[in-house]
């Protein structure tokens, strides 16, 4: 197991595999770049939807909701309804996501940057 571990390492080093080359392809480094954004916030979007399902059932009177096993999921009746439901999910995931990237993230690495850069001086001026 340790030599198929060691060979893996090897062959993913000097990124010429196929999967390497694969993985450099400008969507894939789209969805690399805005991966922590979508982490962070798909959660609260799950959350929500959820939510909204609730009232949704109660005010129209509907059954959206099917428990299986203890767990509860959302069915809209027909898989094409809920495969349209997941797509929608993931676009929102991902709509939002580019913002959060812009806006949070990528500013709270340019403040991180900074004061970094401040502390580094500040120490620096402490020591003379």
């Amino acid at each position: 197991m340790t030599g198929l571990f060691a060979l893996l390492i090897f062959i993913f080093a000097f990124e010429k595999g196929f999967i390497s080359i694969f993985l450099k392809y400008k969507v894939f480094l789209f969805f690399g770049k805005l991966s922590y954004s979508m982490y962070m916030i798909h959660v609260f979007i799950l959350f929500s939807f959820s939510w909204l399902i609730l009232i949704f059932e109660n005010v129209f009177n509907l059954q959206l909701r099917v428990s299986i096993n203890s767990i509860i999921y959302i069915d809209l009746g027909l898989p094409l309804y809920n495969n349209i439901l997941i797509f929608f999910l993931l676009s929102i995931i991902l709509y939002i996501s580019t913002f959060t990237h812009k806006y949070i993230e990528q500013r709270g690495q340019v403040l991180g940057k900074k004061l970094r850069k401040y502390k580094r001086i500040k120490g620096e001026n402490k020591d003379a």
